[in-house]
């Protein structure tokens, strides 16, 4: 870029007629009450923004923003890393205290009011810090802590009918004095987005499974495909002769949240063909995203799904007598990073693949309707991303910077 387009405003020719506020004049350099503004790619400033905090006689530095969030983010196995510089009388100081807590917040309401908060506790660890071998402390102290559990749930904000469920971090820096003193103390949110992987590659595609309704078992040579047959129920009773639906998908029921799932849906029903096709035309696949929280302790709890994909059909099979086979692919209809977590009795995030098969009203007297719901488990990446290959050398995954809260939580300073 020239330099000269820098340093120089362009020409300015203003409109005779308007009647607004003529513009000020122009000049190739700056008045005394003006200030030069410089393109950003001045390189005097060569380091990004820093997580800086303060209070009176306290600053916390927790690093630089490398990803542009309003909060420090960190992944599984991150090293949460900063640095305090003390202020005022440092004599005074009896111990510094370091703590990494989390905690999920489940807040009821009632018609618009708070009805209830349940508060609980999923990470809580924390370092005293020691003065120097002389006794004296130091005005500059190094922070050090790591995120080592991979069971704990990702920072969150899920909001359902009657109550609101957050998951939530922060890093606690506690200043205790001697005597009367005041005491200082910083309590910092931040976002743990830890990143989950597929536990097998994705398979592409799943052959066609005729599988035999008599069978004692639902077994197949095909170690990589998973067999489950659709439960059937009838108003008035399951008919003597009733069909069988079988659906068939990966057998590690582990998927990234981007990729799409093969499914193939056969319908079995050798002395009935007219039924097979019939209940051919009345099937629906679904990816559904369910949430739940409890309360009590865990002797109530509420639900909320909400469809998060529906299967396309790619292909058809009608050709035997008795036998309908249509094969799917099936993905989630937003982009955004979704993972299953849970945290037993308090709260949980999880997915499933619904199948229901509804005859015509016509005919529900006389054919049963079936269903089944499968669970899976849904990961931030594969198992062949470049981040998986990063922890399998011992390295540190990045944080899955696509599930950040709708939500952010307010910084504290105390």
């Amino acid at each position: 870029m020239d330099s000269d387009y820098l340093d120089h405003p362009p020409s300015y020719v203003g409109s005779s007629s308007s009647r607004l506020t003529p513009s000020p004049v122009y000049s190739p350099t700056p008045g005394q009450s003006e200030v030069l503004l410089r393109s950003s790619l001045d390189s005097s400033r060569t380091s990004p923004q820093e997580y800086v905090y303060r209070t009176k006689n306290v600053e916390l530095n927790l690093g630089p923003n490398v990803w542009g969030t309003s909060n420090p983010v960190f992944g599984s196995g991150t090293i949460v890393e900063g640095r305090a510089v003390l202020s005022g009388e440092l004599k005074n100081i009896s111990r510094i205290i370091i703590s990494l807590e989390g905690r999920i917040v489940n807040t009821y309401t009632e018609r618009g009011m708070v009805s209830g908060v349940s508060t609980t506790e999923v990470l809580s660890a924390s370092t005293t810090l020691k003065p120097s071998n002389s006794g004296n402390w130091t005005q500059e102290h190094c922070l050090l802590a790591t995120v080592h559990n991979t069971c704990l749930p990702p920072s969150a904000v899920i909001y359902q009918p009657g109550v609101t469920c957050e998951v939530s971090y922060r890093v606690k820096l506690s200043v205790v004095r001697r005597g009367l003193r005041r005491n200082d103390s910083l309590r910092i949110p931040v976002l743990y987005l830890p990143r989950t992987f597929s536990k097998r590659p994705l398979l592409q595609s799943i052959p066609d499974i005729i599988v035999d309704p008599a069978g004692p078992t639902l077994a197949t040579d095909l170690k990589e495909v998973k067999i489950v047959q659709l439960g059937a129920s009838c108003d008035n009773g399951l008919p003597a002769i009733t069909p069988a639906i079988f659906l068939a998908l990966p057998s590690s029921l582990s998927f990234a949240s981007y990729d799409t799932i093969p499914l193939t849906l056969s319908i079995v029903s050798h002395n009935d063909p007219v039924t097979a096709k019939l209940l051919f035309s009345a099937v629906k696949i679904q990816l559904i995203k369910r949430t739940r929280t409890w309360k009590n302790k865990g002797c109530t709890d509420t639900k909320f799904e909400t469809v998060f994909g529906v299967a396309d059909i790619t292909r058809t099979d009608e050709s035997r007598m008795g036998v309908s086979v249509m094969s799917c692919e099936l993905r989630a209809v937003r982009s955004a990073q979704q993972q299953t977590w849970t945290v037993e009795a308090v709260a949980e995030q999880e997915y499933l693949i619904r199948v229901v098969v509804h005859p015509p009203q016509s005919m529900a007297k006389h054919i049963p309707h079936f269903e089944c719901e499968q669970h899976i488990e849904l990961t931030t990446d594969d198992y062949d991303s470049l981040e998986h290959e990063s922890l399998a050398s011992g390295g540190i995954p990045s944080p899955a910077i696509g599930n950040i809260p709708l939500r952010p939580s307010v910084t504290h300073v105390y």
